[in-house]
């Protein structure tokens, strides 16, 4: 009998052959996976010797999905379930063959994996593993017989929340809910499942009576299955924002889960199949992809990295404390600098209130805290106690003066290996470090608030900076667990030049008499988590205030603010960090902010400008618009060549809607000469902030689109 195959290896072990999958990191189905392991099983299935089958895998994960970017090349209906047609035979073959068959649960086991697992006769899972169906996140359904037998294990309702919700439980979840039927150490898993393996062979447990297709006892009648799945439906309508696999998950299950298995996995099969060739599908495996791409540089290969182990901050503000936070959780030593020692005690005491959420669910105590928090970080008013870190960030309020300064006294004091970075929205990495002796060790370190929970970090470099500065800081980005995007120097961050252009014209429209919670549900209706007006709150109006002074210095007509934006500020409420802004934060209600309705209500009446009810396609449509050609400018500029880059920046930085693909396929889909179009007209209504951008013009007179498909 063969024993090495491409993807898996059998282990004889007695009467019990071992399929033992072999290609880490992830185990993927593939169709040689499902084509090797077929001719496994019906090898080990006509071997006399061999009594039951163990299937486990190798490394971290026990078998993974389907390769997400060979599905991401299916254009075509008959190829694709010709492909599923395919991995069916194999775990038909699993389940229905004439010997038992145990799932030795090693790895995660989420998305295809599980499938196979639940088509096993019998689940041993080790404690520390993920199950689950992720399939959602990439708005796909389970494709393997996912949607028929996962509630016939864990029951309707609790099936449905798991695929509709992508949702992941851990190995004792698990068994409690029926997914699994058994946990181990891993130490001790195989050997329970062997020994399980001989309970099957020796006739104590009927492998025949373990056929999870065959289960009807978790079933529900017609009626009470459609008031579960009218339920979720009903929920999904506030929070689908467009995706297609819930819903087709929940056909899945209103017109399956009958006596004629082969008819509903054939329906899951078409159902998977028009999710497979939608384009938010497509769009979410594109940022899937392009994300996991994300810091892949050729200037830098080959670079050596430094050692980063201390680090220096200089401000303990909102963003300050906010990466100290996130520093800390990441195990670094931290010297925390401000200007007096009243300033450092209101930072800490807000870092401390990061940790609120993880107290209370009991990720950490407050002893522990406490004591993370003396054995890592040193507070200091001095510069003096900087001088051997690794890496320094400042986090200062934007003047370029005051930058330059405190880089200037630091390049006296630190060691020259020192890198430096600067956590500025808007003035640029060669402007701050030109006071420098060594401007090439400077870099911009672009955190987006809060902090410790965005996971993008935009990388700022000069033509200066160094290869080595770039390659070390990109790392860095990677250990703290952020996204890296690199961009050349613009004249600001490039997703916060997109953020501010956003939050600018929501401002006009207000200004103009639409109700600033109308842009908020537009915005959250298409997707983003926020609206402008939480944004504004989040960013706050003294940040956007000075860089909008910045930006329309060095953007002219290209910029600009209503004279309601200098109203709204100089209420002195600037959002969360003084508790008001456009919301009120000083209870728990978050209800809108009374004095900035009142001045928004008195400035439309001192401008005879009556309130608009403006439809939510033109909100979104004149604020992303704008967005866009801001967006395009930054291309032309050489901001970076990478446009998928530039999306996923957007999608982790701002927040805009991952299946929408981000603001440049987006535009795709809009149409380049519509938008071209579209801004013509805002520009003729509206002024110079909508005149589009050379390289928009040259695009839709060409025809041409960001992306090639």
């Amino acid at each position: 009998m063969k024993t090495e195959y491409k993807i898996a290896h059998i282990l004889i072990d007695g009467d019990i052959g071992i399929i033992v999958v072999k290609p880490p990191p992830l185990n993927q189905i593939s169709d040689l996976f499902a084509d090797e392991m077929y001719e496994i099983f019906n090898s080990l299935f006509s071997t006399d010797e061999i009594k039951a089958i163990v299937l486990t895998g190798t490394g971290c994960h026990f078998i993974a999905g389907m390769d997400i970017s060979e599905i991401r090349k299916l254009r075509n209906k008959d190829i694709c379930l010709a492909r599923i047609k395919k991995i069916h035979k194999f775990v038909n073959a699993v389940e229905l063959g004439p010997k038992p068959v145990i799932a030795c649960i090693n790895g995660h086991c989420t998305r295809g994996g599980l499938e196979i697992a639940i088509a096993c006769h019998y689940r041993i899972a080790a404690k520390q593993v993920r199950l689950g169906m992720l399939d959602a996140r990439f708005d796909l359904i389970p494709c393997m017989g996912g949607t028929q037998r996962l509630p016939r294990l864990m029951g309707v309702k609790t099936a449905l929340a798991m695929i509709t919700g992508a949702q992941d439980i851990d190995a004792d979840q698990g068994k409690i809910q029926g997914l699994i039927d058994a946990t181990a150490d891993a130490k001790e898993l195989l050997e329970k499942a062997k020994i399980k393996a001989n309970q099957f062979i020796s006739g104590r447990i009927n492998y025949k009576m373990c056929l999870t297709s065959r289960r009807f006892d978790k079933l529900l009648s017609a009626g009470e299955k459609k008031d579960i799945t009218e339920l979720f439906k009903s929920r999904l309508s506030q929070t689908s924002g467009g995706c297609i696999a819930p819903l087709k998950a929940i056909e899945a299950f209103e017109r399956g889960l009958g006596i004629n298995f082969k008819s509903d996995i054939n329906l899951e099969s078409g159902l998977f199949c028009d999710c497979v060739l939608s384009d938010i599908s497509k769009n979410l495996i594109d940022i899937f992809i392009n994300t996991r791409n994300a810091g892949k540089i050729t200037r830098i290969k080959g670079e050596s990295v430094r050692k980063i182990s201390k680090i220096g901050i200089i401000g303990s503000g909102t963003m300050g404390s906010g990466i100290t936070a996130l520093l800390l959780k990441c195990g670094y030593e931290i010297y925390l600098w401000d200007i007096n020692q009243n300033s450092l005690k209101k930072g800490l005491n807000d870092l401390k209130n990061l940790f609120a959420r993880s107290i209370k669910r009991g990720q950490i105590s407050r002893a522990a805290l406490e004591h993370l928090i003396s054995s890592k970080i040193h507070l200091t008013t001095s510069f003096d106690r900087l001088k051997d870190a690794d890496l320094i960030i400042e986090s200062v309020i934007e003047d370029l003066e005051t930058k330059q300064k405190i880089f200037k006294e630091l390049e006296d004091i630190c060691r020259t290996d020192t890198i430096f970075a600067s956590t500025s929205s808007a003035l640029p990495v060669s402007e701050i470090g030109s006071v420098l002796e060594e401007p090439g060790r400077l870099a911009g370190l672009h955190f987006f608030n809060p902090a410790d929970k965005i996971q993008l970090l935009e990388i700022n470099c000069s033509k200066i900076t160094g290869d080595d500065i770039l390659a070390t800081i990109v790392d860095f980005a990677k250990k703290i667990r952020k996204i890296p995007f690199v961009t050349d120097e613009g004249h600001s961050s490039y997703v916060a030049r997109q953020m501010f252009s956003i939050i600018s014209e929501a401002f006009f429209l207000i200004a103009e008499g639409c109700n600033p919670f109308a842009i908020e549900k537009a915005f959250t209706e298409f997707g983003f988590p926020i609206g402008p007006a939480r944004l504004s709150d989040l960013i706050g109006m003294d940040i956007i205030n000075s860089v909008s002074r910045y930006f329309k210095s060095v953007m002219k007509n290209n910029w600009s603010m209503p004279p309601l934006f200098d109203l709204l500020y100089n209420t002195g409420c600037y959002g969360r960090k003084t508790r008001s802004g456009w919301y009120d934060y000083t209870t728990g209600t978050q209800s809108p902010n009374l004095k900035f309705m009142e001045v928004v209500k008195n400035y439309l009446k001192e401008n005879n400008i009556a309130p608009k009810n403006i439809s939510h396609k033109q909100i979104l449509d004149q604020i992303l618009a704008r967005s866009i050609n801001e967006g395009v400018r930054a291309v032309r500029e050489g901001v970076s060549d990478n446009i998928s880059d530039m999306d996923i920046a957007m999608v982790y930085g701002a927040g805009f809607p991952p299946h929408q693909g981000g603001p440049f396929k987006y535009a795709d889909s809009w149409g380049i000469l519509n938008i071209f179009n579209f801004l013509l007209k805002l520009e003729a209504e509206k002024g110079p902030r909508f005149m589009p951008s050379e390289l928009l013009m040259n695009m839709a007179e060409a025809g041409k689109k960001f992306y090639k498909n």
